[in-house]
């Protein structure tokens, strides 16, 4: 019966929420105040991007940390550290999680490079898509059909250097660093008008045995260490006169995938399941009104794999989503308005007291003029699980210059329930007792409360020039009321493992800023050039908060090229530099060793020291673009690459790669 009062109460509050703040504005575009920036099928095409993770060597806000190189985690916009893996994936307006154990794997979506038209992402907090964004998004559209029915395949593979070939059992013997799988994809469309279909297969090998991790892979796996993944999609749009329907459905299986658990400090052997299926629905009222209806559903499964740990997640994670949203447009207002339910259901073995949980939240989105050269956009959001209610909110004002610059201002604050991150800490207090069954030493997880962020970003747009664009911000964040993990780890010579026990610590607190330098440049028909410069800096907070951002480069540099100097014909490069960081809780691994292979030490450090990373790649159509190959070259300056203390090292690396269109 309370149950039952407090979702009324909720559900009456959220209804005056949405209609209270009725804001008079002239009609405009809605994407007129999105603060973001679109990575083109241009780009996308020319560059050396064989996997989806690929994608963040584009993504100039970011930071990357990898353990395997197949796995990598992102800090977007200075929103959030690599613990919190919060930032949001979308394909075609659908939000896909691929989540488990607080591990997000774009690589295990069900798309491949070649679908891809282009790339959204938004870096600062605000409503998008009936959610609020508060560690970013990557948003992927993929391309329409055209008329008829079209088949598309690609196929790529690549090797490292070092790779000892026939020497291995000579004197002139090098580590076996890697072998970089073959992939496979192959997708069949039609179209005929506004409708299309779309039916596709992705298949990907991957190989756990770079030099830096071989040795903990092997410890724990019975098996060679290889994985092979194997996806497949439906994506298709029906389209009436007032009504739009989008639906997407995949599953995914990587069969012996190695999921690095961090509070185990090492990667465990899984065969992981994701299962995504949606619909979208949008229906025009009338020519001033819309609504848009969505449901969808998802799975996240880490299967037990044999392992000498005998380790078993028993750990199979279900969401629901509903959502029903109302945008009106008028001669004096554009706004949006919506609610969203979400249901988190965790099957297990273990008997925890609460085995799902609803999140609701009320939306609103407002666009105005104010005048001619000044626009405001206004989001607002409310969250409710049980008694606990979360406020986001986010303004944005920017203001229009006639010679075709502007000038924004983004500030935005917001609280976050802690069931919103689905984590294995809300869990483990609910009486998932995994970590205690395999030996982890863990506490303080047993009171959490709701955190605070608050941003503030001034950027400058220059679009004066015809074919030159300039983009200059300075950004601060600070937080208030995180949990932070708190780790110091200890080093296993036998097995070259790590362990470490694990404390919750609430109430961390700290603030960040920096400045973003973003130049486009397309001053030559035939040329491309793109210059970012980031920095960021720690201003204040907590010790374990410093600490956690230590791993996070103060300084990250970029600048890309593309030539094409005939039709058909083109050459990329990126020149990428991070600066060096510290990775505070591997301070006790510093100088030890670990026997690799054939008399070679490995030595540890908790300090990573990254040279600069130079990648290119030569391009060419053939057949009237119906055949297309690549041949890429990845750190063209040979200085191994490290993302992480104990993660993978690369060295330089060839690919290829063929896509046929018929």
């Amino acid at each position: 019966m309370d149950s039952r009062f407090s979702r009324i109460k909720y559900l009456f509050l959220g209804t005056i929420f949405l209609l209270m703040g009725h804001v008079s504005a002239r009609s405009d575009t809605w994407d007129a105040l999105l603060d973001r920036y679109v990575i083109t099928e241009r780009e996308i095409e020319t560059a050396g991007i064989y996997k989806l993770s690929d994608l963040f060597l584009l993504i100039h806000p970011s930071y990357v940390s990898t353990t395997d190189g197949y796995t990598w985690q992102l800090s977007m916009g200075g929103l959030s550290s690599f613990q919190h893996q919060q930032w949001k994936i979308m394909i075609d307006g659908m939000t896909l999680n691929v989540t488990a154990m607080g591990i997000k794997n774009i690589n295990m979506l069900p798309v491949s490079i070649s679908q891809i038209d282009s790339v959204e992402i938004v870096t600062t907090p605000q409503i998008y898509e009936g959610t609020f964004i508060q560690n970013g998004v990557i948003h992927i559209h993929t391309k329409k059909p055209e008329p008829g029915t079209h088949f598309l395949s690609t196929l790529s593979m690549g090797n490292e250097t070092k790779d000892p070939g026939p020497y291995r059992y000579t004197d002139m013997a090098t580590p076996n660093v890697d072998k970089l799988g073959r992939d496979v994809t192959g997708n069949l469309s039609y179209g005929k008008n506004s409708d299309s279909f779309t039916i596709g297969l992705i298949y990907q090998e991957y190989m756990f045995t770079d030099f830096r991790i071989k040795n903990r892979v092997k410890d724990i796996a019975y098996d060679w260490p290889n994985m092979n993944f194997i996806a497949s999609t439906v994506n298709a749009y029906k389209k009436s006169d007032k009504k739009l329907i989008h639906f997407l459905g995949s599953y995914g299986q990587a069969h012996h995938y190695f999921l690095f658990f961090k509070p185990l400090g090492r990667e465990v052997p899984v065969n992981y399941h994701v299962l995504y299926s949606g619909i979208n629905i949008e229906s025009q009222m009338s020519k001033q009104s819309q609504r848009t209806v969505t449901f969808n559903y998802e799975m996240n499964y880490p299967q037990k794999y044999k392992n000498t740990q005998d380790i078993d997640f028993l750990w199979q994670m279900h969401t629901f989503n509903a959502r029903i949203e109302h945008a009106f447009k008028r001669r004096n207002f554009f706004m949006k308005v919506g609610i969203r339910d979400e249901l988190n259901f965790l099957q297990t073995s273990y008997q925890i007291d609460k085995k799902s949980y609803h999140l609701m939240t009320f939306y609103k989105s407002t666009l105005f003029m104010i005048s001619p050269h000044l626009s405001q956009k206004i989001d607002l959001s409310l969250s409710s699980v049980k008694n606990n209610l979360a406020f986001k909110s986010a303004l944005t004002t920017c203001y229009h210059f006639p010679s075709k610059n502007e000038l924004a201002l983004h500030v935005s604050y917001s609280q976050r329930l802690f069931e919103e991150n689905n984590s294995l800490w809300y869990w483990t207090n609910q009486g998932y007792y995994l970590l205690e069954d395999i030996g982890i030493d863990y506490h303080g997880f047993d009171s959490f409360e709701n955190s605070t962020h608050t941003t503030l970003d001034l950027t400058w747009h220059s679009r004066s020039a015809e074919k030159v664009s300039y983009d200059m911000s300075g950004f601060y964040r600070q937080f208030h009321d995180l949990m932070l993990e708190k780790q110091r780890f200890l080093y296993k010579s036998e097995n070259c493992t790590f362990f470490s026990p694990i404390e919750c610590v609430h109430h961390q607190k700290g603030s960040i800023g920096g400045i973003d330098i973003l130049v486009r440049n397309r001053l030559l028909s035939t040329v491309y050039t793109c210059f970012y410069y980031r920095y960021q800096q720690t201003l204040g907070g907590s010790d374990l908060f410093k600490e956690t951002w230590e791993s996070i480069p103060d300084h990250k540099l970029s600048f890309q090229l593309i030539y094409t100097p005939v039709e058909n014909f083109s050459l990329w490069g990126i020149v990428t530099y991070y600066s060096p960081t510290e990775w505070k809780e591997y301070n006790a691994i510093d100088g030890t060793e670990c026997l690799v292979d054939n008399q070679i030490y490995l030595e540890y450090s908790s300090k990573v020291h990254n040279d600069i990373a130079f990648d290119v790649e030569v391009q060419k159509w053939f057949w009237h673009r119906k055949l297309m190959g690549s041949l890429t070259l990845r750190n063209l300056l040979d200085h191994e690459l490290i993302y992480h203390p104990i993660g993978a090292g690369f060295d330089l690396s060839l690919y290829i790669k063929l896509t046929l269109l018929i």
